[in-house]
C-alpha cells in the first residue's frame, strides 16, 4: 500500500493514512489489472511507470515527465530532507514555547476558577443573607396583622357576650313562665285521663317530652356557663351555643303547639268513644256470621280441590299418551320421505306415480328374491357408466373448435415459413453488408492507427468468422517498439489512442455530418493531443466535429470556441470566439 511505502512521523499517520491508505503500488501494468479486476475495480491502483486505475475502471497517466528521472529525484529528495529537518527544529522551538505558555495559561486559568469560586461563593451568601431578611420582614408583617384581627376579635367577643348575657336572662324567664302555664295544663290532663284511658298514652308522650325539655334545658344551661367560661378563648364554641339556644327555641315551641294538639284530640277522643262502642257490636255480630260463612266455604274449596286432582291426573295421562302417538306419528312421517327420496333418487319416481304401477306388494317370503334382483339390476346399470345426455351438442362444439384451430395452424404454418425465408435473406443481405464494412473499416483503422502512432500495426479479427453476426471483435494493436499481447497492457493513453483511430477508420468507411467527442483527449499528453488535433482538422471537411474539451491543443486547433460562464449565481452566459476571424484580424496565429 502507498501508506506503507512512505517515511513520517507517527503523529501524522491517521492523515497518510486517510491520503494513500486505499492506494495500492504495483511493479507493472499486468498485475495492477488482475488485482483491480479482481477487486471490481474498486480499489485505487498506480504502477511505478505512472499508469493509473481510478475506483470504476478509468486508466490514466502513462507519460513519463522528463524532468522525472532518478538524478533529479534524488536531489529533491536531499532538498526535501534538508528543509525537513530546518522544520523539524523550528517544530521544537514551537513546542518549547507552546508548552511554556501552556504553564502560564494554566496558572492564570486556575486563579481564574479560584476567583470564580469566591466569588459564586460571596454571591451564594449574599442571597442566602437577602432571603433571610425577605422572610424576616414577610413574618413582621403577618404578627402585625394577627395582632390587628385578634384586637378586633377581642372587642367583638365582649359586645357579644353582653348580648348573650342578656339573652339568656330573657331565655330563662321565658321558661319559667312556660313552667307554669305546663303545671296548669298538667292538671287539665289529669282530668282528661280519668274520662278517657285512651289519651293516657298520648299525655304520657307530652310528659316525657315535657322531661326531655326540662333535661335539656338543665343540659343547655349547664352548656351555657361553660361556654361563658371559654368565650374569651373560642369563638366557635360561642356559635355552637347560639345554635343550642336556638334549636331550644324551636322545641319549646314545637312542645307548645304538640299540647295544644293533644288538647283537641283529648275533645275529640271523648265524643266518638261513644260511637265506636256500637260500632264494635255491630262488627262483632257481623265478624261471627263471617266465619260460619268460612266454614261452609272451605268445606266447598276441599271438594273442589279432590275434583282437581283427579282432572289433573287424568290429563296427565291423556298428555303422556299423546306424546307417544305423535312421536311414532314422526317416525312414520320420517320413514315415508326417506322412502319417497330413495324411489325419486334411485328411479326418478315420485311416491304416487310408483302406486300408479300396481307392482305386487313385497311380502316377507318375496323380499329376499326382490332383493337379489334389485341388486343384479343395480349392477347391470352401473356397468353401462353415466348416461351423457349433452354429448350431441358437446361433440359439436368440439368440432367447430377443432376446424378453427386448424385453419389457424395451416395459417401460422404459411407464415412461419415466410418469415423463415425473409429472416434467411435478411441474414445473408446483413451478413455480406457486415462482412463488407468489417474488412473495409479493418483496412482503414490499420492506416489511422500507423498515422496516429507513427508506426506500428493493427488489425481487426473475428473470433467466429463461421458465425459473423453472432461473433464477438478482437482487437490487435501493437504499438512501435512493443509487443503486446493484450489491450490491457497498454498504458491509459495508449488505449484512448487506439480507440480514437477506430473511430476515424469507422467515419471514413461511414461519415457522418458531424461527430461529439467528450474530453477523448484527457488521458493524453500534449504531444498527442496536438496530433489528435491536426487529425480532426483534416477530416473536418466531410464531418463537423464538436469537442467539449480542456486541454490546450484540442482548443488551438478549433475554428470556433464556446466558453459557458457563470457571473450570477444560477445564471449562465456564452461566449464565442471565431478563430479564423481572429487570426485574420491579428494578421497571425493566435495560439
Amino acid at each position: 500500500m502507498a501508506d506503507g511505502l512512505c517515511d513520517f512521523e507517527k503523529r501524522y499517520g491517521g492523515v497518510i493514512g486517510y491520503l494513500l491508505g486505499r492506494t495500492a503500488v504495483f511493479d507493472n501494468i499486468d498485475h495492477a489489472s488482475d488485482t483491480a479486476r479482481a477487486f471490481g475495480y474498486r480499489v485505487r491502483i498506480v504502477t511505478l511507470d505512472g499508469q493509473l486505475v481510478n475506483v470504476g475502471g478509468s486508466f490514466t497517466g502513462g507519460s513519463v515527465k522528463q524532468d522525472s528521472g532518478i538524478l533529479t529525484r534524488t536531489a529533491e529528495i536531499a532538498a526535501i530532507r534538508e528543509e525537513i529537518a530546518g522544520l523539524g527544529i523550528d517544530l521544537h522551538r514551537y513546542e518549547n514555547e507552546l508548552s511554556e505558555h501552556q504553564t502560564a495559561l494554566d496558572g492564570v486559568r486556575r486563579e481564574l476558577e479560584t476567583v470564580r469560586d469566591r466569588a459564586a461563593l460571596m454571591t451564594a451568601l449574599m442571597q442566602a443573607e437577602q432571603t433571610q431578611l425577605e422572610v424576616a420582614k414577610s413574618r413582621r408583617d403577618t404578627e402585625e396583622e394577627r395582632l390587628t384581627l385578634l384586637q378586633n376579635s377581642l372587642d367583638n367577643l365582649g359586645r357579644e357576650h353582653e348580648a348573650y348575657d342578656a339573652e339568656h336572662e330573657r331565655i330563662l324567664s321565658e321558661i319559667a313562665a312556660l313552667q307554669a302555664e305546663h303545671e296548669a295544663d298538667q292538671e287539665k290532663v289529669r282530668e282528661a285521663i280519668a274520662a278517657r284511658n285512651g289519651a293516657d298514652d298520648a299525655l304520657a308522650d307530652r310528659t316525657a317530652a315535657y322531661n326531655d325539655l326540662l333535661l335539656s334545658r338543665t343540659a343547655q344551661e349547664k352548656d351555657i356557663e361553660a361556654l361563658t367560661e371559654r368565650m374569651a378563648l373560642n369563638v366557635g364554641t360561642v356559635e355552637a351555643l347560639e345554635e343550642q339556644i336556638r334549636r331550644s327555641e324551636e322545641l319549646i315551641a314545637a312542645l307548645t303547639e304538640k299540647l295544644a294538639e293533644s288538647r283537641r284530640r283529648v275533645g275529640e277522643n271523648k265524643t266518638s268513644s261513644e260511637s265506636l262502642d256500637a260500632d264494635i257490636a255491630e262488627k262483632e255480630a257481623e265478624r261471627k256470621r263471617l266465619i260460619e260463612q268460612n266454614l261452609a266455604y272451605e268445606k266447598q274449596q276441599g271438594k273442589i280441590r279432590e275434583d282437581l286432582r283427579d282432572k289433573t291426573h287424568k290429563r296427565e295421562v291423556i298428555f303422556r299418551q299423546f306424546t307417544k302417538l305423535e312421536g311414532q306419528r314422526e317416525q312414520v312421517t320420517t320413514e315415508h320421505e326417506r322412502l319417497a327420496a330413495k324411489i325419486w333418487e334411485d328411479y326418478e319416481l315420485t311416491y304416487t306415480a310408483a302406486a300408479e304401477l300396481n307392482y305386487p306388494p313385497v311380502t316377507a317370503e318375496t323380499r329376499p328374491a326382490y332383493g337379489a334382483r334389485q341388486s343384479e339390476l343395480k349392477n347391470k346399470i352401473r356397468a353401462l357408466g353415466s348416461v351423457n345426455v349433452g354429448a350431441i351438442e358437446e361433440y359439436a362444439a368440439v368440432k367447430e373448435r377443432y376446424d378453427f384451430n386448424t385453419a389457424q395452424y395451416n395459417d401460422l404454418t404459411q407464415a412461419k415459413e415466410s418469415l423463415s425465408g425473409i429472416i434467411d435473406r435478411l441474414e445473408r443481405e446483413m451478413r455480406t453488408k457486415f462482412v463488407d464494412a468489417f474488412q473495409e473499416i479493418n483496412r482503414h483503422f490499420k492506416v489511422t492507427f500507423r498515422e496516429m502512432f507513427g508506426g506500428g500495426s493493427a488489425e481487426l479479427a473475428l473470433t467466429d468468422p463461421e458465425n459473423v453476426l453472432t461473433s464477438g471483435i478482437e482487437i490487435n494493436v501493437a504499438p512501435p517498439g512493443k509487443i503486446i499481447k493484450n489491450l490491457i497492457a497498454l498504458s491509459g493513453g495508449e488505449q484512448a489512442f487506439v480507440a480514437i483511430a477506430l473511430i476515424f477508420a469507422i467515419l471514413i468507411v461511414n461519415p457522418t455530418p458531424f461527430c461529439i467527442f467528450d474530453e477523448i483527449e484527457s488521458a493524453l499528453d500534449e504531444v498527442n493531443v496536438l496530433r489528435l488535433s491536426e487529425y480532426m482538422r483534416r477530416y473536418s471537411e466531410k464531418t463537423q466535429f464538436i469537442a467539449i474539451t480542456h486541454r490546450r491543443g484540442t482548443m488551438e486547433g478549433s475554428d470556433r470556441i464556446y466558453g459557458i460562464t457563470m457571473p450570477d449565481r444560477g445564471v449562465s452566459r456564452v461566449l464565442s470566439m471565431n478563430i479564423n476571424e481572429v487570426e485574420k484580424k491579428m494578421g497571425g496565429n493566435v495560439s
